[in-house]
């Protein structure tokens, strides 16, 4: 870990209005004749902590006073309502430089800082602040995350870091020791999930969940890669023979989707310890979508103990899904969930691929509408026995920007419309060279700050995974791929982890992919 340049924590007695216009009073220099100019600051800076990353910037400085009689000083401070003074016109800040130009290696946890650069006259006092920001991330807390089983059918993670541009393999061995137990099973990022820091506080941080089918789960701060809660503390007693299927964020609930139903707790922003109360609902599976705006980003999802469509509301209030479609029920159903996912270039819709089980050629599509009242059953549409979509292995479905699916078949991807009677499309994907084999497809949208809406693929050779991350257009992949990175193990999953995710946003909250 790199040391401070200058640490010294001061206050700064500085006018909210000052902060915000960074305009000094100059009325003593009416004639103009005295000027001191800052500028050469980006907007926003990102940078990994506790690494050989730096922040390096150098302001220009225009100034009618010799360079002798300047001085410089940058601080930095954290704008969130838990690190500023109870004045409310007063700032903590620590100060790491007073060098003009700035180099430093920042030691600090993941979030969004502000930076303040400030120049003064010596002999006068004369003086001038510009601001900007940067967001610090250790090199585990930002990029794509690959859940993959590993030579001897063990889980572990790899992590892409778009930031430093290059993979980190096999985190939970290189951190923790070993992997986990057992073939993978899901890998959810919650953004701002609760917990009782080391000093006995209520706080949140970004953390990862990964269960396995050994049924062995862990949420793991992406900070340190250190575990946090597993199931002799997630709860407030231990509940034995329980079914970790994953965890997946609404909007100010964590959801915690078990065989036994579905456990809550708030998310940091809301306060608590992060514990699961006491669950709600009759069961649960992996397959799990979210509500969106319109049921303010409650889930709904398939139970494989009840074989039923439920929900639980955006204050974790358990309801089983009803219908409006005759003939085509939503409880205790002898069918069998494939797929599902939420399209909303379709308005909101969410879509359950199911297979009969006394007859498995029949396969439907069912169609919700979930709003604040709870979810409907609204259609239900009977696939052909020879549907390229209802007979793949490998599937996904678009978010915003078309009414597609898509699906692999004879290694070519295909788009299935999910709302109209168009014929199935075969996709172009450049940059993949011939022979590899498609064993992984996502469409995988961002919508904190940097949004992005990327279409993912992932081929294996042997003990060798290659990920291929192409930008969309209309939800079809456009152009060679804008990231592409490989590692080592079978690919099971990706997810997407940014420590400048705001909490109760979109960014926090979605997507929930059911890959």
């Amino acid at each position: 870990m790199k040391k401070y340049i200058y640490s010294a924590t001061v206050m700064l007695a500085l006018c909210v209005g000052f902060l915000a216009s960074c305009v000094e009073d100059d009325s003593t220099y009416s004639d103009h004749s005295v000027y001191l100019e800052l500028s050469g600051l980006e907007e926003k800076y990102e940078v990994v902590s506790f690494s050989s990353d730096k922040l390096e910037i150098n302001p220009v400085v225009r100034s009618s006073f010799s360079d002798d009689d300047l001085a410089y000083a940058w601080s930095y401070y954290d704008p969130s309502p838990n690190y500023t003074s109870t004045n409310v016109d007063t700032v903590r800040a620590d100060t790491i430089s007073y060098e003009k130009n700035l180099s430093y290696n920042p030691a600090v946890s993941d979030g969004t800082y502000t930076l303040v650069f400030t120049v003064w006259s010596k002999s006068t006092g004369y003086r001038r602040s510009i601001k900007t920001s940067f967001s610090a991330s250790s090199a585990l807390s930002r990029g794509f995350y690959v859940l993959k089983e590993t030579a001897d059918g063990n889980t572990d993670l790899d992590l892409y870091n778009t930031r430093l541009q290059e993979l980190i393999p096999d985190v939970l061995t290189k951190y923790q020791g070993k992997a986990m137990s057992g073939k993978p099973r899901c890998l959810d990022v919650i953004h701002g999930q609760a917990y009782i820091n080391d000093k006995g506080k209520e706080t949140s941080t970004n953390m990862l969940c990964v269960t396995t089918e050994n049924n062995e789960v862990q949420w793991i701060r992406a900070l340190d890669c250190k575990t946090i809660f597993t199931p002799q503390n997630v709860h407030f007693e231990y509940v034995p023979n329980e079914i970790p299927y994953r965890t997946v964020r609404g909007y100010w609930e964590v959801y915690y989707v078990t065989s036994n139903g579905i456990y809550s707790a708030y998310s940091g922003m809301m306060g608590g310890s992060g514990v699961l109360g006491a669950y709600d609902g009759t069961g649960g599976s992996v397959h799990v979508v979210s509500g969106a705006s319109g049921a303010y980003y409650g889930i709904l999802y398939w139970s494989n103990q009840t074989r039923s469509f439920e929900t639980s509301d955006y204050n974790a209030g358990y309801a089983p899904a009803s219908s409006r479609v005759p003939g085509y029920g939503t409880q205790n159903l002898d069918l069998e969930c494939l797929a599902c996912g939420l399209n909303m270039a379709a308005g909101e819709k969410q879509f359950f691929l199911m297979q009969d089980r006394s007859n498995p050629s029949k396969k439907y599509i069912y169609y919700f509408s979930f709003g604040f009242m709870g979810a409907t059953l609204t259609d239900v549409r009977e696939l052909d026995e020879n549907s390229g979509y209802g007979n793949a292995t490998l599937r996904a479905v678009c978010d915003r920007q078309a009414t597609i699916a898509y699906y692999v078949k004879d290694n070519k991807v295909f788009t299935y419309d999910l709302v109209n009677e168009n014929p199935d499309k075969e996709l172009t994907l450049q940059g993949i060279p011939a022979g590899e084999q498609i064993s992984h497809i996502s469409y995988r949208p961002y919508y904190g700050s940097g949004r992005f809406s990327y279409f993912i693929v992932g081929t294996q050779s042997g003990n060798t995974y290659k990920v291929y991350m192409y930008e969309t257009r209309a939800g079809e992949p456009i152009g060679d791929p804008v990231i592409t990175f490989s590692g080592t193990g079978k690919l099971s999953r990706i997810s997407y982890i940014d420590p400048a995710t705001s909490d109760m946003t979109d960014g926090a909250a979605m997507p929930i992919l059911d890959e």
